[in-house]
């Protein structure tokens, strides 16, 4: 199965090329050059989250984020990703399906053009929590049970394409925020390998109710946000969470793929 892969630039994003090139998936991918989504600068407590965000994916990704680029790809600058070249390019290659991985929204007509044929990979269990930073506000609002990843259909509305698949990754004593975003990335690309791996069928997906979720943009990560955020770790949000992880899980159910074939 050939993967057309459009992704962001992050170490996370090159990561999961790196793992689907070693893998004999990637056929070719278009990288959207993404900016900050935030300003980092709007105060030191929120410049120190971000760099250890950095350090915390070169801890867990910097092995994967290089690989050998053998195969044909197209840079973007952020906001172009609708625009004629990538059509273009698109239509020169040679694919069985395209995944998504922190790009801008599609439009409708790419998504056309990608045959209607798009997984869409959001870092977050929709419809629960959408938008921007999805599993940033989990601990803001005490909500560990609603981290995860989210494998969609990829259709024109924001995160709101019937599911594929999704998943959690383990919480442990001692994690930071970012220790438990990068141990969920790391789970999320074992899955995509298994979803490729079985063939899978975006046929096969289910519609939710997107109308109960909670919905958040870039504004919203504000320096009141992320200390709250770290208030609730520093009074024990994780060992809280462990002690009550089924209940806390199942507030939050989430939909799994029927994997036929295990890597």
């Amino acid at each position: 199965m050939k993967v057309l892969l459009l992704r962001a630039d992050d170490l996370r994003h090159r990561s999961l090329a790196s793992i689907l090139h070693a893998s004999g998936f990637l056929a070719a991918e278009i990288i959207e050059t993404k900016y900050s989504p935030y300003n980092i600068n709007q105060s030191e407590l929120i410049g120190q989250h971000f760099e250890a965000r950095q350090q915390s994916e070169l801890d867990f990704f910097g092995c994967n984020s290089i690989y050998k680029s053998n195969f044909p790809s197209l840079n973007i600058k952020n906001g172009k990703l609708n625009s004629t070249s990538v059509i273009k390019f698109i239509r020169r290659q040679k694919f069985d399906i395209s995944i998504t991985f922190g790009v801008s929204i599609l439009n409708g007509e790419l998504i056309q053009e990608l045959r209607n044929n798009v997984l869409g990979i959001h870092l977050g269990l929709s419809p629960y929590y959408r938008g921007s930073a999805t599993n940033f506000f989990p601990f803001v609002n005490s909500e560990l049970g609603a981290v995860g990843y989210t494998f969609m259909h990829l259709n024109s509305g924001l995160d709101k394409g019937p599911i594929i698949h999704q998943g959690r990754a383990p919480i442990i004593l001692g994690d930071s925020i970012h220790t438990i975003g990068n141990r969920n990335i790391s789970k999320m690309f074992e899955d995509i390998l298994r979803l490729i791996e079985n063939h899978v069928d975006l046929k096969v997906s289910s519609n939710n109710n997107y109308s109960n979720g909670r919905l958040y943009s870039r504004k919203d990560f504000t320096e009141e946000n992320l200390k709250k955020a770290l208030k609730n770790l520093a009074s024990g949000l994780i060992p809280k969470y462990l002690a009550n992880i089924k209940n806390s899980q199942e507030k939050f159910p989430i939909i799994q793929y029927k994997f036929q074939r295990v890597i």
